[in-house]
C-alpha cells in the first residue's frame, strides 16, 4: 500500500488523475466486501419463516440415495 502511496507522489497531470481513479476503484471494491459482511455474519442473520420452508424443502437435494451403504443397506431389506 505505502509503495502505491509512493507511486502516486511522483506523478504529475493525466498520469496522477488515472492512478487516483484506479486507487479509488480499489478501494470501493474493498469496502463493499466489508459492507457485505462475513460468510459468518451472513449466516447467523435471522432468518424469516420463509427461508426456513425453503431451506427445509432442499435439504435433501445432495444425496441421491446411491451410496454403497444405502445399497447395501437395501438388499439386506429385501432378502429379509
Amino acid at each position: 500500500m505505502e509503495s502505491e502511496d509512493e507511486e502516486l507522489e511522483q506523478l504529475e497531470g493525466e498520469e496522477l488523475v488515472k492512478g487516483l481513479k484506479k486507487k479509488w476503484e480499489c478501494l470501493q471494491k474493498e469496502m463493499e466486501g466489508f459492507e457485505r459482511g462475513s460468510l459468518y455474519s451472513q449466516l447467523s442473520q435471522p432468518k424469516t419463516r420463509k427461508d426456513w420452508k425453503k431451506a427445509e424443502a432442499n435439504w435433501k437435494l445432495g444425496y441421491n440415495g446411491l451410496l454403497k451403504r444405502s445399497e447395501h443397506r437395501t438388499a439386506q431389506q429385501l432378502l429379509e
